[in-house]
C-alpha cells in the first residue's frame, strides 16, 4: 500500500539554518525536494564527486586493508590515479595504431626505412607497391614479388634515377620498420604492465574514495537542502514531506530542537512523494520495480500484490518448460546457500526467483514438457502430472491454451476496471464511478467477440447479451466519463459525447488488449518448439564418443540459448502485460517519485 504522506513545513531562526539542516538530517524522515540549480558550490562539489568516481572506475576490482586514511589523502590519490589511467588509456592507443601499421606493412616482409632512403640519395629508387596479377603481368620494369594472394601481388620496384616509377598502387616509406614497431609495441606493452602493477597496489585505496564520494555526496545534499529555506533575516523555514506513521516522533523532535512546525494535507497540486509497505511476501516483487525504475504516483495504485500475481503466471507460462524451472530453482537455492554461509541475509530477489521457478515447474510439470522432450514427458515419474487438454504435445491442446490465455485476459483487466470502480465510487462525484462498469462491460463483452473471431465461431459462438454489453458499456462511457465536481449531469455527459472519438480508439484498444494476451501462449509454444529443435540436433549426430560429444554440446548450448531467450520474453511480454494493458485500465502513468528522506548516509533500504 501506498504511505500517506503529509505535508510539514519546519521554521527555524535564520541565524541557525545551518544547524537546523543537520539536525533535519539526524532526524532522517523528511523528504524534501531539493534542487541542484543555481546552488552555491555546488557545482565545484560535483565536478570533484564525478574526478573521484572516475578515479574509482580505475582501480581493478578488489577489496583493500580496511584502514582509515586521512581525508586529504584522497585528492593526491586520485590525481595519481587518473595520471595513470589516461597514461594506460594513450598507450593501448599508441599499440592498436602501432599494430594497424604493422598488419599494413605485413605482405612486405621485413625491411628498413633507412636503407630504402639511403638507395634513393644514391640514385636507386624502391618503391613498395600492390598489383591485380593480370596487369602485373605486363609490367616490364625491375621489380621483387615479395608476396600477396592468387589476385593482388605485393612488390617492390628497383628504378634508377632518371626512370619512371611504376604507375600502380604505392604505399608510402614508413618512418619505421615492422622490426622497429615490434619492439616500440614490447616497449609500450612493458609500460602498459607496469601501470597495470602501479594500478593494482591502489587497491588499498579504494576505500578511502568511495569514503569521500560518500562525504561529498552528503556536502552536495545538503547544501541542496539549505538552498530550498525560504524566509528573510529573522526567521527561514522549508516544506517537505513526512509519512503519517512517522509525525509522533517528528513533534517530539521538533520540541526538543526548538523547531516551529505546520502539518498540513497535501494540496492537489503537491507532488508528494511515494512510499510503498507491503507485508514481505508481497516485498519479494520490489526487485521487478528496481530494474524498470518505475514508481506509481501517490495518488495512483500501488499493483505490488496483483503485480506479483499475474507476473508469476506470465513467467511460468512463458518459460513454459518444468526442466527449466528446475535449473533456476537450482540456481536460487544455490544462491541462498552461499548467501547463509557467508552469514549474509537471502535478498529478496533469490526468494522471488525461487517462486517464479517453482511456478514454472508446475505450468511445465501439467503441460508435460520437460526440456521439450516428449520421451521424458510421457515417462511415469512426471506423466501422471499432465492434463492432456492443455499438454504441449497434444495437437488439439494449442487451442485451449489460446483460451486460457483470453481467460486470463478478461480476469486481469476485469480486477483494474473493478479496482477503479471502487475507488471512484469514494470520489466526488460518485456517478463517474458508473464509467468503470461501462468498461467493464465492455470487456466482457469483447472478450466473447475476441473468442468468436479468433477461435472460431463453431467452438465459440458469439452469446446474444455480448453485443448489448459492448454497446451498453460505450454508451455508460460516453454519458459518465464527463461527469466533474460542481457540473450538472447534462453538462457531464456533453462533455464526455464531446470526447467520441478518444472513447472510441480506447474501445479499440480494449480489444487489442485482450488479444495482446495471446502472447503468452505464442511465446511459450516458441520456446518449446526451439527446444524441440535443438533435441533433434542433438540425436541427429550418430553413435560413437564424437556424436555423443557433440549431442552434448548441442544440448548444453541450445538450451542455454533458449533459456536466455526465454527470460528476455519475460521482461518484454510479461511486464508488458503489468505495466502496459492492466496498468493502462487503470489510468496509471507511474509518475511518482520515491519517497528519499532526508537523513545520514546508511546501508539501510529508504523504504524499509
Amino acid at each position: 500500500m501506498i504511505v500517506e504522506m503529509k505535508k510539514i513545513t519546519v521554521v527555524s531562526p535564520a541565524a541557525d539554518r545551518d544547524d537546523t539542516v543537520r539536525q533535519m538530517r539526524r532526524l532522517g524522515v523528511l523528504h524534501i525536494n531539493a534542487s541542484r540549480e543555481f546552488v552555491a558550490g555546488i557545482d565545484d562539489l560535483i565536478r570533484k564527486k564525478a574526478r573521484f568516481e572516475r578515479a574509482l572506475a580505475v582501480i581493478p576490482e578488489g577489496e583493500g586493508p580496511e584502514e582509515d586514511a586521512e581525508a586529504g589523502d584522497a585528492d593526491e590519490m586520485v590525481d595519481a590515479i587518473l595520471a595513470l589511467g589516461e597514461e594506460r588509456h594513450e598507450i593501448h592507443e599508441q599499440i592498436a595504431q602501432l599494430k594497424r601499421e604493422q598488419s599494413r606493412l605485413a605482405p612486405w616482409g621485413e625491411f628498413v626505412p633507412a636503407d630504402i632512403e639511403f638507395l634513393r640519395n644514391n640514385g636507386v629508387t624502391i618503391t613498395l607497391f600492390s598489383a591485380p596479377r593480370r596487369e602485373l603481368a605486363s609490367f616490364e620494369g625491375r621489380y621483387l614479388e615479395i608476396g600477396g594472394d592468387k589476385n593482388t601481388a605485393c612488390c617492390a620496384s628497383i628504378t634508377l634515377r632518371d626512370e619512371d616509377t611504376p604507375n600502380f598502387e604505392s604505399i608510402p616509406v614508413p618512418a619505421a620498420g615492422p622490426s622497429e614497431i615490434r619492439k616500440r609495441i614490447e616497449e609500450l606493452s612493458s609500460r602498459l604492465g607496469e601501470i597495470d602493477n602501479e594500478l593494482c597496489e591502489t587497491i588499498e585505496n579504494r576505500a578511502v574514495i568511495e569514503t569521500s564520494i560518500a562525504e561529498l555526496d552528503e556536502e552536495i545534499e545538503l547544501r541542496s537542502v539549505s538552498s530550498q529555506f525560504r524566509g528573510d533575516e529573522q526567521l527561514s523555514y522549508i516544506t517537505g514531506f513526512v509519512p503519517v506513521n512517522s509525525l509522533e516522533a517528528t513533534r517530539e523532535y521538533a520540541k526538543q530542537a526548538g523547531w516551529g512546525i505546520l502539518i498540513q494535507d497535501s494540496d492537489p497540486e503537491d507532488e508528494p512523494p511515494t512510499l510503498i509497505r507491503n507485508p514481505r511476501w508481497v516485498r519479494i516483487i520490489q526487485p521487478v520495480f528496481d530494474l524498470l525504475g518505475t514508481v506509481p504516483g501517490y495518488r495512483e495504485l500501488d499493483i505490488s500484490f496483483w503485480f506479483l500475481i499475474f507476473f508469476t503466471v506470465f513467467f511460468a507460462m512463458i518459460i513454459g518448460d518444468a526442466g527449466y524451472g528446475g535449473i533456476i530453482l537450482a540456481g536460487s537455492i544455490y544462491a541462498g546457500v552461499k548467501a547463509k554461509r557467508a552469514k549474509k541475509p537471502v535478498s529478496i530477489g533469490i526468494v522471488l526467483l525461487s517462486v517464479l521457478s517453482i511456478a514454472t515447474i508446475v505450468w511445465g510439470a501439467v503441460t508435460g514438457t520437460w526440456f521439450g522432450s516428449e520421451r521424458i514427458a510421457r515417462s511415469p515419474v512426471v506423466s501422471w502430472a499432465i492434463i492432456d487438454e492443455i499438454a504441449s504435445f497434444e495437437p488439439r491442446s494449442a487451442a485451449n491454451v489460446q483460451w486460457l490465455c483470453f481467460i486470463l485476459a478478461t480476469v486481469h483487466l476485469t480486477i483494474a476496471h473493478v479496482w477503479s470502480f471502487l475507488r471512484a465510487i469514494r470520489s466526488r462525484p460518485r456517478l463517474r464511478a458508473i464509467e468503470q462498469l461501462g468498461w467493464l462491460s465492455m470487456v466482457l463483452g469483447l472478450y466473447y467477440l475476441v473468442l468468436s473471431l479468433v477461435l472460431g465461431t463453431e467452438r465459440f459462438p458469439m452469446p446474444e447479451y455480448a453485443l448489448p454489453m459492448i454497446i451498453g458499456g460505450f454508451v455508460a462511457v460516453l454519458l459518465f466519463s464527463g461527469q466533474e465536481a460542481g457540473k450538472g449531469f447534462v453538462k457531464g455527459m456533453v462533455s464526455g459525447v464531446a470526447n467520441f472519438m478518444p472513447n472510441a480508439l480506447n474501445s479499440i484498444s480494449a480489444f487489442s488488449d485482450i488479444i495482446s494476451y495471446i502472447r503468452l501462449f505464442a511465446v511459450g509454444l516458441a520456446t518449446v518448439e526451439i527446444a524441440k529443435s535443438f533435441n533433434a540436433m542433438a540425436a541427429g549426430t550418430g553413435d560413437g564418443l564424437f556424436g555423443i560429444a557433440a549431442a552434448v554440446v548441442i544440448l548444453f548450448v541450445g538450451h542455454s540459448l533458449n533459456l536466455a531467450m526465454a527470460a528476455l520474453s519475460v521482461v518484454v511480454h510479461g511486464v508488458r502485460l503489468n505495466m502496459l494493458e492492466f496498468s493502462g485500465h487503470l489510468g496509471m502513468e507511474w509518475s511518482g517519485e520515491a519517497y528519499r528522506p532526508f537523513r545520514e548516509h546508511t546501508n539501510k533500504e529508504t523504504q524499509e
